[in-house]
């Protein structure tokens, strides 16, 4: 399969080159989600085709889950749970999930690595540093590279998951409208994360969620608010938020109360300082119409190829007068009626460098839950 992508690079056959990424999983699946994200850069046909990526892969045997759990907990399956489902909740790059119940009686949603995965990631990514250095152009290239290839190496410790989630829970801890699931300790590994399980409405279907009469208005509303502070004030975030990773909660008061549910903190980052200092004064520009203010900003986050500012600045200004008539944020008169794209609307302009800080481009992927992370969700509707 691998052959075959590096000889016709999956452009003509968008449904082959999906399957065969899913296969591989790893960072082959992880490139093919990304992939369908890049409005800008993949054609139309085979971004649809790469869609399935972000929600689901073909899972791996139950056999080889079961065989994983035993070797990480050094215990038979039946000694570690009192129940787990052959058929998993989701699988997806890295792992996938089954739901299980623990001998004390807790539901549980059990998260299990692609046991080949630690072993073969150094070589799987130079594969895929090489076909890149054949297939893709484009300034930038060799920071992103690295970017992604960071970042996918610290999604194989789930003990790092475990305390990222942990301490977003703490964040929202007196929040009772967004949940995040508590770690059980006793049942989690380097390579196996255990954690509480609640029933969920994904936000990949909102028409199933309209017919349970959840008001996406509300919905959408919550889960800005709880991704938009955090990176301008602790800089602590989920740095991929797409319908997968975000649910309402399956309860009877979802019509009335709907509560969030946040999901895999896998690619969780935290902003330094300066960033998130630039962050605020970038939004703020944004919300004052100031596209100088704006552009200055990205050029002290080292977002923009030295003398391509003017170039930054004209596309930002398409951006935010090609709104579809939403409100959804309040602010000066130019941005009232329009859909606000967000710093992640600018991030692929003529100009941008994809270089700067090692955060930036986790930033970017999760910089707008309403627009960008969401892939095809559109509620269509104002905050």
């Amino acid at each position: 399969e691998m052959g075959w992508i590096a000889i016709t690079g999956g452009h003509r056959n968008g449904a082959r080159l999906s399957g065969a990424l899913g296969r591989l999983k790893g960072p082959f699946a992880k490139l093919g989600q990304l992939a369908s994200l890049r409005v800008d850069a993949v054609t139309p046909g085979i971004r649809e085709q790469l869609t399935s990526l972000r929600e689901r892969v073909p899972p791996m045997p139950f056999w080889r889950v079961c065989t994983c759990l035993e070797r990480e907990m050094g215990r038979p399956l039946d000694e570690i749970f009192g129940e787990l489902d052959p058929t998993p909740l989701g699988a997806a790059s890295i792992a996938q999930v089954h739901r299980g119940r623990l001998a004390d009686g807790r539901e549980v949603a059990v998260k299990v690595q692609y046991p080949w995965l630690e072993k073969s990631a150094r070589s799987d990514l130079a594969l895929l540093h090489r076909l890149m250095a054949r297939t893709a152009g484009g300034t930038g290239r060799e920071a992103w590279f690295e970017e992604f290839a960071q970042s996918f190496r610290s999604e194989l410790d789930f003990t790092r998951e475990a305390e990222m989630t942990r301490a977003i829970a703490a964040r929202f801890a007196d929040d009772a409208q967004v949940l995040v699931p508590t770690v059980i300790e006793s049942h989690s590994t380097r390579r196996v994360l255990t954690m509480s399980y609640l029933p969920g409405l994904s936000l990949a279907d909102p028409d199933a969620l309209r017919a349970r009469g959840v008001p996406l208005g509300v919905v959408l509303d919550r889960i800005v608010r709880a991704f938009a502070p955090p990176r301008c004030v602790d800089g602590l975030f989920q740095a991929d938020p797409h319908p997968g990773n975000l649910q309402v909660v399956d309860v009877p008061e979802a019509a009335t109360r709907p509560r969030v549910l946040l999901g895999d903190f896998g690619l969780s980052q935290r902003l330094d300082p300066e960033l998130r200092r630039e962050m605020r004064r970038g939004i703020y520009a944004l919300l004052q119409n100031d596209l100088a203010a704006f552009v200055a900003a990205m050029g002290r986050m080292r977002m923009i190829v030295p003398g391509h500012e003017a170039a930054v600045g004209r596309g930002q200004a398409k951006i935010l007068n090609r709104g579809q008539g939403v409100p959804v944020l309040p602010g000066p008169p130019h941005l009232q009626g329009h859909r606000f794209p967000g710093v992640v609307g600018v991030k692929n302009a003529h100009g941008l460098t994809g270089e700067g800080k090692p955060d930036i481009a986790s930033h970017a992927r999760g910089s707008h839950p309403g627009e960008s992370s969401l892939g095809g969700v559109d509620f269509q509707i104002p905050l």
